[in-house]
Formats: structure tokens, C-alpha cells, sequence
């Protein structure tokens, strides 16, 4: 499909809707908007319906819809093209968030049970999952040796809709499945398990807290020196056996489940040493931080305010 011909099927505010912009006024055949490409505390950011073209009375106009994308993405037009074609199903495939979302609980509910049919998988390419592990801080190199590219459906018909996600395999072949826009998971659930060798084992709850580790140790130039459990969830806590390991450093999510399992952990494996990591390291300015991804990102961003 040639540009031209997108255009006549994906309309800015379409886009615009379903990246969470609602327009805050409309004047003709004008809509305005909070800019979707800085910081916009008075919409500045205006639409025209009937030419389909958009602009930002501050900084002048934007241009169609493949030229928003491609601001919007950080991408070139080609890639961000495509990207159009995949989230408004003129391809095969589609990022957006299904009708319903998968609840984090340690009980199972009607979302949880909901079914994901596996089509595809391969390794990382599409730009939007590759944008999107890069807003994550984490590197193309890393994310593509422990992620897939995955496609799904959520019916196992013919006329279903497709989805595509990064999917981070578990012990039973199960996968934990992400994208900007929704969380989810296959059946069976299940932890995953990397083994190095270790009488040390390092637990995570989510993968990208994970990836965001093997990061920390590659700035090192040195490979984790612990083997690696991750949850996938705090309910799978009670699926692992850590008797061969001689100390445990939990590194779980910061809020209520994750402390209440660290410390469920520490009481049951109380001959041993337990280190509840979280707990020392999310202190001062990243007191706040929701997991170990998350203070890595705030790494990150003081690095680079620091080296500027």
C-alpha cells in the first residue's frame, strides 16, 4: 500500500485517539489538542479534518499522517508506514490493546483465563516493539537474546483480529506477552529459569526488570553472576524451590505483593541468607521507583543529564 492510499484509510484523529489524545475543543473544521510530540500545557497542537493535516501553532506545521507517525515514533517514514499498516489492520497485524486486559492478581480471574492463540514467532524486528524496548532502557542486543516477536489472536478463527507483542518464555513453554499497550500471558504459567552455575539466585518478578539487570552487569563487562528466576507473577512464588541455593537476593517489584512475597520468602527460607534487595536499594531520589526496570530507567536519565 502506497502512501496515498493510507491515507485514505488512517485518519489523524483516529491516531490520535488511539494513542490516548482527545480533542479539547473544535473550531470549524479545526480540532485542537495537547501536543503529542512535547510537553503542551495549552493545546497547541491543531487538526484539519477536511484536508486531514495537522500542525503546532508553536513550532509550525507537521504535514499527513505518515509525517505525525514518524514524529510521533521517532522513526523515518518507511518504517513509520508500516507501523500505520500494522496498528489500523491494513496489514496482517495490529499492536492495539484487545477488548479486554489482563488483571495483575494472585487470583485467577475471567481475564486471566482468557484465551491467546499463538500464530508466529520469531525474533525482534518490528520498529514499534523495538521503540518500545528502547523507551524501556533496555538495548536491541539484549532484548533480542531472551525476547521473541510474537503474533496471536485472542479466537483461533479465521476473522479474528491479529496482535503482535514481545513474548518472554517461561520453564513450561508458556509466554509472558507485551507491548506499549497491553499486558498479558499464554497458558501455562509459569516461572522462567536461567542457570549459570550460581549458589546465589537473583528473583525478579517481571522479564524487563530482568533485561534491565543484564544491562546493569553489561556496563560492567561481566555476565550476572547469580542464576535468575523470574516470577512472571508473585502467585508463581509458591511454584519455586530455592533448598540448593545458599543465599537468595529478591529483587521484587516495589509495592504491597512484591514486599509481602519477599518477606513470605524470607521467612521460609530463613537458614539461609535472604536479601531483600529492593528494600536497600529503592532509597533517596528512587524511593519511588515501581521496580528495578523502572530505576534503571532513572539510571539512565541522570547519566545523561550528568554528561551533559
Amino acid at each position: 500500500m502506497n502512501i496515498t492510499e493510507l491515507k485514505k484509510y488512517v485518519k489523524i484523529s483516529d491516531f490520535m485517539h488511539i494513542n490516548h489524545y482527545e480533542p479539547t475543543s473544535k473550531s470549524g473544521k479545526y480540532l485542537h489538542y495537547k501536543s503529542p510530540l512535547r510537553e503542551d500545557k495549552k493545546p497547541s497542537f491543531w487538526v484539519d479534518i477536511e484536508k486531514d493535516i495537522c500542525g503546532d501553532f508553536s513550532t509550525g506545521k507537521i504535514g499527513d499522517i505518515v509525517n505525525l507517525a514518524a514524529a510521533f515514533w521517532r522513526l523515518d517514514l518507511k518504517a513509520a508506514k508500516q507501523n500505520l499498516e500494522d496498528m489500523f489492520r491494513l496489514g496482517s497485524f495490529s499492536f492495539a490493546k484487545p477488548k479486554y486486559t489482563f488483571q495483575k492478581s494472585s487470583a485467577p480471574t475471567a481475564a486471566t483465563e482468557s484465551k491467546v492463540y499463538i500464530k508466529h514467532v520469531q525474533d525482534i524486528q518490528n520498529a514499534a516493539l523495538l521503540q518500545y524496548i528502547e523507551e524501556r532502557g533496555i538495548s536491541c542486543a539484549v532484548a533480542k537474546e531472551y525476547v521473541k516477536e510474537v503474533y496471536y489472536k485472542t479466537a483461533d478463527t479465521e476473522t479474528a483480529r491479529q496482535y503482535f507483542a514481545l513474548a518472554f518464555r517461561n520453564d513450561k513453554g508458556g509466554y509472558e506477552l507485551r507491548n506499549k499497550y497491553f499486558k498479558g500471558s499464554t497458558s501455562p504459567k509459569d516461572v522462567t529459569t536461567i542457570k549459570n552455575g550460581s549458589k546465589s539466585v537473583l528473583i525478579f518478578e517481571g522479564f524487563f526488570d530482568f533485561l534491565a539487570c543484564v544491562e546493569y552487569w553489561n556496563g560492567k563487562n561481566k555476565i550476572i553472576p547469580y542464576d535468575i528466576i523470574v516470577l512472571n507473577s508473585v502467585s508463581n512464588a509458591n511454584k519455586i524451590n530455592l533448598d540448593k541455593y545458599d543465599t537468595i537476593k529478591l529483587l521484587l517489584d516495589n509495592d504491597t505483593a512484591g514486599q509481602n512475597t519477599a518477606e513470605l520468602l524470607t521467612i521460609q527460607y530463613s537458614g539461609k541468607t535472604v536479601e531483600n534487595v529492593t528494600k536497600k536499594l529503592f532509597v533517596g531520589e528512587f524511593k519511588e521507583c515501581k521496580d528495578f526496570n523502572d530505576y534503571w530507567r532513572k539510571v539512565i536519565k541522570s547519566i545523561k543529564k550528568n554528561v551533559v
